[in-house]
């Protein structure tokens, strides 16, 4: 399970707001979302998808166990409301319109969800990592979980209609130095890697800010792939 420490949210609050990536995905889905509805960002960490959602739809439920991510996107002071915990105990009064799972969970956990907290002829929004390779470390890790792949897998041998659409999209990260650049290539490597991040590789990675507000850029494709599921079909006997 992904931490959310300080570090790793203040690194992915200047991604998010240097980017429009989730501005993006937003508005690619935004055809799917009820326009009048309730939407459930399940696992919405700091809330920047919920946020992107909200000129699209009636409102936004933001879910995480993050208290430190919740309370970024509470700075905000926007009309999402956004609740702590385990979304598995913080079911809705009334069923929402569509969930959105987005780098949240695996198949099964969303599919169990919505079927416990959507609406019979609601959607689910699987939005998922369409790469393999690990992005932020100094050698090649390859990780299969979680991914489209995955997930067009078990939809499949579940039988379970989808659409599913891949979004190429830029998602790199500002950075004011060189050494906070070492300290967010030391956030994201591998946990068992006790070795120090190669300043020789990062330096290599790092281009100049383009629109001047930070001393450098990391570049970075961050492709998605989007599945759309009906509930009927998940929960059809």
């Amino acid at each position: 399970m992904f931490i959310w420490t300080p570090d790793a949210l203040r690194f992915m609050k200047n991604a998010c707001e240097y980017t429009d990536f989730y501005q993006n995905i937003a508005a690619h889905i935004a055809p799917s979302l009820p326009h009048d509805g309730h939407i459930c960002d399940a696992g919405c960490g700091a809330g920047y998808l919920s946020l992107a959602m909200l000129p699209y739809v009636g409102a936004v439920t933001a879910i995480d166990i993050s208290e430190g991510a919740i309370s970024l996107l509470k700075e905000k002071n926007s009309p999402v409301k956004a609740l702590v915990g385990n979304i598995a105990e913080l079911a809705p009064e009334t069923p929402y319109d569509a969930m959105v799972f987005c780098f949240f969970g695996g198949t099964e956990e969303a599919l169990s969800l919505g079927r416990a907290q959507c609406k019979k002829d609601g959607r689910l929004i699987l939005i998922k990592k369409d790469w393999l390779a690990r992005r932020f470390v100094t050698h090649e890790v390859l990780v299969e979980r979680h991914s489209a792949m995955e997930t067009q897998r078990e939809l499949d041998a579940l039988s379970i209609p989808y659409t599913l659409t891949r979004l190429p999209l830029e998602m790199g990260q500002p950075l004011s130095s060189m050494e906070e650049a070492v300290r967010f290539f030391s956030t994201y490597k591998d946990r068992d890697d006790d070795a120090p991040v190669d300043e020789a590789y990062i330096r290599a990675r790092l281009v100049p800010d383009p629109k001047g507000e930070y001393a450098y850029y990391l570049p970075m494709e961050k492709n998605v792939g989007i599945f759309v599921v009906e509930m009927g079909d998940v929960t059809k006997e």
